[in-house]
C-alpha cells in the first residue's frame, strides 16, 4: 500500500503531502457532530458543560486527523519511524484527550430515561466488571503493541489497506478502553482505589521500554523484506529508520504516560483529602450530637470531661456535691 510517487520525506513534504483516508474522515465527522449536538442539547436544557471538555474532545479528534491524513498518514507505510509516531499517538495520546472530554457522561445525560436504564444494566453487568478491571486495561495497553510488533500483524497491515484501517481502530479502542477505565470520571461499573491506578501506571512507564529495547538490541529488522523492497524511498536507510522508530516509541510513549501518572497522583491526593474531610465532618457531627444529648442525669463522655475527674486520687476531691443536698452552716 506504499506510494512510491511520494518524494523523500523532508520539511517541505512534511507540510505539503496529505492523504485521503475515508475511514478516519468519516469517523472524525461522526464523532465531532455527535459531541457538538450533545453539548448543544445540554446547553438548551440549561445544564452546564465545561468548555475545557469541548477543547479536549476536538483536540483529540485533531490528533487523530494529524496522524492519519497529514504527512504522517502519507509516509506511515514507507518509514518505520513515521508509523511509530502514528501507533503511539493512536494508542496513548488521542484516546487520552478523548477520555478527558467525558463522552460517556455526555451520552448518559443526553439519552432518554429508558435508554439510560438499559445502558446502566449493561454497564454494571458481571462481564463489564471483568472487562473494565484495571489489570485488564494494563494488559491491553501493553499487549497490543507487543502483538503488533512481535508477530506478522505489522507487516500484513503494511501490505493490506483494509487491515491497516482495522489496526488503527484497534489501537484507538485499546487506548480508549485503558484511559476510560483508569480515569474513572466517566460512568464505570466499579470504582477502584486511585493508588491501584498509580501503582499500575508506574509499572507501565517502566515496562514501556520493552518494545524499544527489544527493537534496538535484537539485531533484526521488523518487516525487513517489505522495507528493504522500498530501496530507501522514504529518505532513510532501513537500519537508521528503525533505530529512530524505537526511540520514538520509547520517548513518545513516556511523554504520554508521565503526564497521566502525574494526573493519577493528583487525583489520589484529592481523593485522600476528600476522604479525610469526610471523616472530620462525621466526627464533628458525632461530637455535636453527644453534646446536645447531655442532660442533668447523664455525665459528660470521657472525651469531654476534664482529666482530673478520671484520676483516682483527685476525683473525690473535686467531686461536686449532689444537687439536692443543702449545705449547712456551722453553729456559732
Amino acid at each position: 500500500m506504499n506510494d512510491r510517487s511520494l518524494p523523500p520525506l523532508n520539511w517541505s513534504a512534511a507540510v505539503t503531502e496529505w492523504v485521503w483516508a475515508p475511514v478516519p474522515v468519516v469517523l472524525i465527522l461522526i464523532l465531532g457532530i455527535w459531541y457538538g449536538r450533545g453539548v448543544r442539547k445540554l446547553w438548551r436544557a440549561g445544564q452546564a458543560w465545561p468548555t475545557v471538555r469541548i477543547v479536549w474532545w476536538y483536540t483529540g479528534l485533531g490528533t487523530y486527523a494529524l496522524v492519519t491524513l497529514s504527512a504522517i498518514g502519507a509516509y506511515q507505510s514507507m518509514l518505520f519511524s513515521i508509523r511509530a509516531i502514528q501507533v503511539t499517538t493512536l494508542l496513548m495520546i488521542t484516546p487520552q484527550f478523548l477520555a478527558h472530554a467525558l463522552p460517556g457522561r455526555l451520552a448518559r445525560d443526553t439519552v432518554s430515561a429508558a435508554t439510560r436504564a438499559r445502558l446502566s444494566g449493561i454497564l454494571h453487568s458481571r462481564t463489564s466488571r471483568v472487562i473494565t478491571h484495571p489489570m485488564v486495561g494494563a494488559v491491553v495497553l501493553l499487549g497490543t503493541p507487543i502483538a503488533l510488533y512481535g508477530s506478522g500483524w505489522y507487516e500484513a497491515s503494511l501490505q493490506n489497506p483494509i487491515l491497516n484501517e482495522v489496526t488503527q481502530l484497534i489501537l484507538l479502542l485499546a487506548g480508549g478502553h485503558y484511559f476510560w477505565t483508569r480515569l474513572q470520571r466517566d460512568p464505570v461499573p466499579e470504582l477502584y482505589p486511585h493508588y491501584v491506578s498509580v501503582a499500575l501506571t508506574f509499572a507501565e512507564v517502566a515496562l514501556d521500554v520493552v518494545i524499544p529495547l527489544g527493537l534496538l538490541m535484537s539485531g533484526t529488522l521488523v518487516a525487513a523484506d517489505y522495507y528493504l523492497g522500498l530501496n530507501g524511498a522514504g529518505g532513510l536507510s532501513v537500519e537508521t529508520d528503525q533505530a529512530t522508530g524505537a526511540a520514538v516509541l520509547w520517548g513518545l510513549g513516556d511523554l504520554a504516560l508521565v503526564p497521566f501518572l502525574i494526573l493519577s497522583l493528583n487525583q489520589l491526593r484529592r481523593r485522600e483529602s476528600a476522604h479525610a474531610a469526610e471523616i472530620d465532618r462525621e466526627l464533628d457531627e458525632r461530637q455535636r450530637a453527644e453534646s446536645g444529648s447531655i442532660g442533668k442525669d447523664r455525665p459528660l463522655p470521657a472525651t469531654m470531661r476534664p482529666w482530673w475527674e478520671d484520676d483516682p486520687d483527685l476525683a473525690s476531691r473535686f467531686k461536686p456535691a449532689p444537687p439536692d443536698r443543702k449545705t449547712r452552716r456551722p453553729r456559732p
